[in-house]
């Protein structure tokens, strides 16, 4: 089984997971249906007034932890059934509050009969049309008329990121290069780094006055005192930094990319001047 991991933007909604011969139509279909399912269990919790949430804040609970997002983090999958369960366990918990019913026009009542009305609203906008609806991998459109595995390939254990958008919408943004998490640990990284060089700095005069370092010690000389070890290092550091820029190992011989290939062709050490 194929493992989607669909997105809303940048945003992660939900995982589903299907075989690899299944038709994109088919699946396309089937992600926009528990994408707007979703929604509308998002809206009917959302939906009573202040007294009915107090008799139903279990109920509500239960139904938001079966659709929210961090079943993504918990690596469960969201399917079509589990969304209507969680709508029943609302209308169960409905009923029982109101048994004689709610009037027509409420807007939870119109919820569980699929007549809402949510042109002009917020939430409208959320919606997206089974007809309409794309899913996108990789910067490429997944073609309804299509399989999946002829996108992702014939591996069921392979998982993508599948963004679904709106028909006319454009392509989504491209997923970038490292996670914000990743990003975080980078940069927490080089400022440790850069602290450490400070306070090797600190301890060495010279290098912090811009005099030219002494070179390192000699072996026996390493164990005399703290100051010693910090100006040897500091000098590394120093010798590290100056040769950062400095490309000329690429005109070695064990440096040339195409040495490889000279040798299979023959041509290994051909001169071309006469002799």
């Amino acid at each position: 089984m194929v493992l989607l991991h669909v997105k809303r933007g940048d945003e992660s909604q939900f995982l589903l997971q299907a075989p690899g011969s299944t038709e994109l139509e088919e699946l396309t279909v089937q992600v926009a249906r528990v994408y707007n399912a979703r929604l509308k269990v998002q809206r009917v919790c959302s939906a009573p007034n202040e007294k009915m949430k107090q008799v139903l804040k279990k109920t509500i609970e239960e139904a938001k932890a079966i659709i929210s997002k961090k079943q993504v983090e918990a690596g469960v999958c969201v399917t079509l059934e589990m969304a209507r369960d969680a709508l029943d366990q609302l209308r169960g918990a409905v009923m029982i509050v109101y048994p004689m019913g709610l009037p027509p026009y409420d807007p939870i009542r119109m919820e569980f009969e699929d007549k809402e009305d949510l042109s002009g609203t917020q939430a409208g906008l959320s919606v997206i049309q089974e007809s309409e609806a794309q899913l996108w991998w990789a910067a490429k459109e997944l073609r309804r008329a299509k399989k999946l595995s002829d996108y992702v390939g014939k591996n069921e254990k392979t998982k993508i990121i599948a963004k679904i958008q709106q028909r006319g919408q454009g392509a989504p943004a491209r997923e970038p290069i490292i996670s914000s998490e990743e990003q975080k640990q980078l940069m927490l990284h080089y400022h440790r780094r850069q602290e450490e060089l400070k306070v090797l700095l600190r301890g060495s005069p010279e290098l912090a006055s811009g005099a030219p370092p002494r070179p390192p010690p000699e072996a026996g000389e390493r164990g005399r005192g703290c100051r010693t070890g910090v100006r040897a290092s500091c000098f590394c550091f120093q010798r590290l930094e100056e040769n950062a820029d400095d490309d000329s190992c690429l005109n070695s011989p064990w440096a040339d990319n195409t040495a490889l290939k000279r040798h299979f062709h023959g041509v290994k050490d051909i001169k071309w001047r006469p002799r």
